[in-house]
């Protein structure tokens, strides 16, 4: 027996995206609706929360102090195979502790210009990580892509 939908759902032209996910976005600006606090939901929210761990150093938030990933101090190291294994190590680690809605898939990390599949877009000294991941609950794969640079 086939279950028909409701006269409302007949008229209605879009269906609503369930919210699996929200985080507060990171400026906190307020929504033009109602006055609260914009809000990123699902996949843009575990992206922001991806950002956030590996851009922030072990020990700079008071009151977490082991979150976080030492991903900024390689940032001065020479480009080695080493440094480069250490970071994927760090951003592996700090992923699988920190965010629980993501399924890491791959990891690439490119570190020089002189690689040879290094975007010529990007400048020398920046380290590109490149995470592929899955929501826990949908296993469509999402890629994202973080240009990290020395600021001093």
């Amino acid at each position: 027996m086939a279950i028909r939908p409701s006269r409302a759902e007949s008229f209605t032209a879009n269906k609503r995206q369930t919210e699996n996910f929200s985080d507060f976005l990171n400026n906190f600006t307020k929504s033009f609706n109602n006055n609260q606090l914009s809000r990123v939901t699902n996949s843009d929210s575990v992206n922001q929360s991806l950002r956030n761990i590996i851009k922030t150093n072990i020990g700079e938030r008071l009151f977490n102090p082991n979150f976080g990933s030492n991903v900024s101090n390689s940032l001065f190291e020479n480009d080695t195979k080493f440094i480069k294994e250490d970071l994927e190590y760090n951003i592996r680690q700090s992923i699988g502790l920190f965010e629980p809605r993501a399924v890491l898939i791959d990891l690439t990390i490119l570190t020089s210009i002189n690689d040879q599949e290094y975007p010529s877009s990007v400048r020398k000294n920046d380290i590109e990580v490149n995470i592929v991941y899955s929501l826990i609950n949908n296993p469509q794969p999402i890629e994202l892509t973080i240009i990290l640079k020395r600021i001093r």
